[in-house]
């Protein structure tokens, strides 16, 4: 809540504000007297949550009315580089008091669902590892009351269309981006949206302004100079949709890179990660290790799980705790987190090989 002069708010969201407070407050005094070293760093709201919840479940009986609480972007409690294991646990403890105070909610993530304790309970177990921590209240979330619904990835005849009818059509160009976006209906949108802007600041009368005056050959030599309004227009839009590609880093997908490289990072500074380089003592070897195991996912599309089968390997067990690979919960299939995913683990592996 921002600090404003004047600023007007409900009795109940006073009494929402107030709870809040009283549950952070309480989980302080309680770590103090636990002579925790740093209890500003190990608050994970918990008190918070309940205190919240408890009200909205009260509010709820007292005014006969079901409300529903929806949290969008879920995957950041697990992907922020700020948050380490604190997002886990906030999770966790908000999953355990929604089923306690029966409260309806809708969880959205685009990403995996992996870490959500209540998949798999040897599972969870192997991937808080990762962490060097066990969560406590694995096991207490009842399953039954959970409902799964995974948006699978587009048709790639569809996604080329999609593409088609804002890019203009170029195969190569088309086949650029469905090999970056595959049928992730996010991505799709992110270059398209990328593609119009960048369109709307290299139209024909911005290029004529840039090369307004200029007399040099070089010039006509690129671009067509002499020719009718409607060649230059055709020029424009198929050099156009090149540079886009060329420059598709820096012009549509520099906060996904970022994400990555974020994500990357998390993954290689994993407590069992770090665990494993200092064991070997060499780092030459750790790196050939995880880009190995990694090469060796790459080329499947998907991997099934068994009934009873648990996740030995320490490498993948890292990928699944940083979001890399996800797990559908249902089928329990294992898969990439999504297709640039992919493309940059390649480049990354390469980058690591010393190829060009």
């Amino acid at each position: 809540m921002g600090i404003q002069k004047d600023v007007t708010v409900t009795p109940a969201e006073a009494c929402f504000y107030n709870l809040y407070a009283s549950g952070i407050i309480a989980e302080r005094t309680e770590l103090e007297s636990a002579d925790a070293s740093n209890p500003s760093a190990m608050l994970t709201t918990r008190y918070a949550i309940a205190h919240v919840l408890r009200a909205n479940k009260k509010l709820c009986d007292l005014r006969n009315r079901k409300w529903i609480l929806c949290l969008d972007e879920v995957h950041h409690l697990y992907q922020s580089c700020f948050l380490h294991d604190r997002g886990p646990r906030f999770l966790s403890d908000l999953l355990l008091e929604i089923q306690r105070n029966k409260v309806n909610s809708v969880l959205v993530s685009d990403d995996s669902t992996v870490c959500f304790p209540y998949v798999d309970e040897k599972l969870a177990q192997s991937i808080s590892q990762c962490y060097m921590k066990t969560y406590k209240d694995l096991g207490y979330v009842d399953t039954k009351q959970l409902v799964h619904l995974d948006i699978p990835e587009i048709e790639t005849n569809v996604a080329k269309g999609g593409i088609n009818e804002v890019v203009y059509h170029s195969d190569s160009v088309s086949k650029a981006l469905l090999k970056l976006s595959g049928g992730n209906l996010g991505l799709i949108n992110t270059l398209l949206t990328s593609y119009q802007k960048f369109e709307e600041q290299l139209d024909l009368p911005a290029v004529h302004k840039i090369l307004a005056g200029s007399e040099s050959p070089v010039d006509d030599e690129y671009f067509p100079l002499n020719a009718t309004a409607e060649e230059q227009v055709t020029y424009l839009r198929e050099e156009r949709s090149r540079m886009f590609v060329r420059n598709i880093q820096n012009v549509a997908l520099s906060s996904n890179i970022s994400k990555f490289e974020n994500m990357m990072n998390r993954f290689l500074s994993l407590p069992l990660m770090e665990q494993i380089k200092l064991r070997l003592d060499d780092y030459v070897h750790f790196k050939v290790i995880v880009n190995e195991t990694i090469r060796l996912l790459l080329p499947k599309n998907i991997l099934q799980l068994k009934p009873k089968a648990n996740i030995e390997n320490k490498v993948v067990l890292c990928m699944l705790a940083a979001g890399i690979i996800h797990l559908n919960i249902e089928t329990r299939c294992i898969g990439f987190k999504d297709t640039l995913t992919r493309v940059l683990l390649e480049a990354h592996i390469d980058n690591d090989y010393g190829k060009q």
